[in-house]
C-alpha cells in the first residue's frame, strides 16, 4: 500500500484545493527542475524526479518517497515489520517445545529458552535458532526507524525537516520543546487527519534541490 499510494506528487497544474475540498497554503515559488509550484514543506526528489507534498524521505527498499499522501502506510508497515520479529522468535521456541504450549499465557520464555537448549542438536531446532538470531539482527533497525518516526510525529517534524533544522543549529533543547503532552496529542492528530500545508509550529522552508 506505501509503494502504490500517491505520496503527494505537485505538477505545474497544482491545485490549491485538497482533496477534501479545504484550501491549503499558496505556492511559494516553482521547482528548477520539475516546473512544480512548490509549497512550503514540499520537496523536489532526484531519485523520483518530483516534487512531493510534506516530504520526509526517500525509501530506497519500496523505491518510493515517504511524503503526505503515504506517510500514514508506511508506519503502518514499519510498525507491522517490527512486529514480526518478536512473533517469529516466540512461535519457534514453543516449536522448539514441541508445540507444548497451548496459548500464550502458558508459554514462558525460560522453559521454552530450555527446550531449545535440550534440542539445539536436532536439525530442526538448530535451524529455528539460526533463522531466530537472523530475525532478531533484523528487527534492531526497524525498532529504531520506528522509534525515529514515532518521535518526528510526536513532534510534527518530517525526518528532512528534523536534518536541516540540524544544519542549521537547533539542537536538542529546541527538539525538546516540541513535545509539550498537548502539543504531542495535536501533532498526532495532525498525521492522522491530515496536515495543513504549513505550520505555525515549522521552523524550516521549502527545499526543491536535494
Amino acid at each position: 500500500k506505501t509503494r502504490t499510494v500517491n505520496p503527494g506528487t505537485l505538477t505545474p497544474k497544482f491545485c490549491t484545493t485538497s482533496e477534501n475540498g479545504l484550501p491549503v497554503a499558496m505556492p511559494v515559488g516553482v521547482c528548477s527542475h520539475c516546473g512544480a509550484e512548490v509549497l512550503e514543506l514540499s520537496k523536489h526528489c532526484r531519485f523520483c524526479k518530483h516534487c512531493v507534498r510534506r516530504y520526509d524521505h526517500h525509501c530506497l527498499w519500496l523505491n518510493c518517497c515517504i511524503a503526505a499522501g503515504n506517510h500514514r502506510w508506511f508506519l503502518l508497515t514499519v510498525l507491522t515489520l517490527t512486529s514480526l520479529g518478536p512473533t517469529y522468535i516466540a512461535l519457534a521456541m514453543n516449536a522448539a517445545c514441541g508445540g507444548e504450549s497451548s496459548s500464550v499465557s502458558e508459554w514462558h520464555f525460560d522453559r521454552g529458552w530450555q527446550c531449545w537448549k535440550d534440542q539445539v542438536s536436532h536439525f530442526q531446532s538448530s535451524l529455528l535458532l539460526v533463522t531466530s538470531v537472523i530475525c532478531a539482527l533484523g528487527s534492531i533497525p526497524l525498532v529504531l526507524m520506528l522509534l525515529q518516526q514515532m518521535l518526528m510525529i510526536s513532534a510534527n517534524l518530517t525526518y528532512f525537516q528534523s536534518l536541516k533544522a540540524q544544519r542549521r543549529g537547533h539542537g536538542v533543547c529546541w527538539l525538546l520543546g516540541r513535545y509539550k503532552p498537548l502539543r504531542v496529542i495535536h501533532h498526532w492528530k495532525l498525521f492522522f487527519l491530515g496536515w495543513p500545508e504549513t505550520s505555525e509550529h515549522s521552523h524550516t522552508h521549502s527545499i526543491v534541490d536535494m
